[in-house]
């Protein structure tokens, strides 16, 4: 599934379209298809799933899109000239938490660290405003320190990841 590039949501298109024929070949729906194979713990660490609803994502969606109404044919419906498809696509992503380290000063300043890296794209500067925002500091007062695996773990320094370390998008 990994690409260089666009990754997850071109793969996951692909994966996806060919769960809708396999459906339709089978003369199922694809909800249905999905929730047969939907598994209850995690393949790759046979733990249970911690936040996991997708079951009842499927099912919500189905009933607010009036899923029974459609027609399963490919190519079925029409709107002038256009084809107006009704497709399921499942949007999973994995989540990597980091983990950071404050120590607070005396004087009021902080020193937070966590074991990411800048490449240039400005790791220092936002880690530095995560941080002084979460710990209630101006930005002046807090020291960012990253580089150093001995300190605590970070998410790799791809896409918005790296700006996950407090559990909230910047």
């Amino acid at each position: 599934m990994w690409m260089r590039g666009p990754g997850y949501g071109s793969a996951a298109f692909v994966i996806e379209t060919a769960m809708d024929e396999l459906a339709y070949r089978l003369g199922i729906d694809p909800i249905e298809l999905r929730l047969r194979n939907e598994p209850g713990v995690d393949p790759s660490t046979q733990q249970p799933f911690s936040t996991r609803r997708l079951r009842e994502c499927f099912r919500v969606a189905a009933r607010e899109f009036g899923r029974h109404r459609r027609d399963p044919r490919p190519r079925s419906r029409r709107d002038g000239d256009w084809l107006i498809g009704t497709g399921v696509a499942t949007g999973c992503y994995d989540v990597f938490r980091g983990q950071a380290h404050a120590r607070l000063d005396a004087d009021g300043a902080a020193v937070v660290q966590s074991a990411t890296h800048d490449v240039g794209t400005g790791t220092y500067t936002s880690m530095t405003q995560i941080a002084a925002d979460a710990l209630g500091l101006p930005v002046r007062s807090v020291e960012f320190r990253l580089g150093d695996s001995t300190v605590p773990q970070a998410p790799p320094q791809a896409r918005v990841r790296t700006s996950l370390v407090t559990g909230r998008p910047m």
